[in-house]
């Protein structure tokens, strides 16, 4: 793990907040508590924490998430798509794409690297059982010491994903 947690205090309780039933057009489908050790890049135990995981499903089938964590992120270093200031909070929107390939793809094309290089929403992963394309949509914030996430894999427009930001940033 990187230091996304380097600052954690080991006794550190943030008061997170019940998930909501509904988020935009999308309904409150499941969730869990995920029991979480940040760890620095030599192994040694940084924190433990609790981290809230839901999942939303429209009337079509169509699925959102949303993590909520005490644990502030060190942010990672890349500029948004977009941002937006909701009752004074800065909301962060990524579209990102991701191309996955097969463990035994190579060598990457010129284009493929000149992109890794130079577009900080493309990113490269290897161990799928084919090449594939696929986008994610996120938008991300911090209320009251705590952090949302919310992202799909869906066709969701970033007004959509600000308007639940919004929607979590007034409950």
């Amino acid at each position: 793990m990187n230091n996304a947690v380097s600052k954690v205090d080991a006794k550190q309780e943030a008061d997170i907040p019940d998930f909501p039933e509904v988020l935009g057009d999308y309904a409150f489908d499941g969730g869990n508590t995920v029991h979480v050790s940040g760890k620095d890049d030599a192994g040694n135990t940084l924190g433990r924490w609790k981290d809230l995981n839901a999942m939303y499903k429209n009337a079509d089938g169509a699925v959102v998430n949303l993590t909520v964590s005490a644990i502030l992120p060190d942010g990672d270093g890349r500029t948004p798509t977009e941002t937006r200031t909701i009752d004074g909070i800065e909301v962060a929107y990524n579209y990102d794409e991701y191309l996955l390939l097969p463990q035994e793809y190579e060598p990457l094309d010129e284009d493929v690297k000149s992109r890794m290089e130079n577009d900080e929403h493309f990113f490269v992963s290897y161990g799928s059982s084919e090449t594939e394309t696929i986008f994610y949509s996120f938008a991300s914030f911090v209320k009251d010491g705590v952090s949302y996430t919310i992202f799909t894999r869906n066709e969701i427009s970033a007004d959509e994903l600000f308007k639940m930001a919004e929607e979590l940033i007034n409950r």
